[in-house]
């Protein structure tokens, strides 16, 4: 998944690529993630930060704005 800063916070998804982790949990470009783990996202390195943080095994909830 390709991301970038989002308007007003948050991260912006760029690029899904198919058969990716991603993919299969239905991101779609243009979708923009405002938290993850409960925890606000305001920015890439903060989303990269909490992908560090967590094991992928446990799943990710995540709240998603999408039009």
């Amino acid at each position: 998944m390709v991301v970038e800063d989002g308007p007003n916070g948050g991260v912006k998804v760029l690029e899904v690529q198919e058969g990716s982790p991603a993919a299969l949990a239905d991101f779609k470009p243009g979708d923009i993630i405002r938290e993850a783990w409960g925890r606000h996202v305001q920015s890439t390195k903060d989303f990269k930060a909490l992908m560090k943080s967590v094991d992928p095994s446990r799943g990710v909830m995540v709240i998603v704005e999408r039009d």
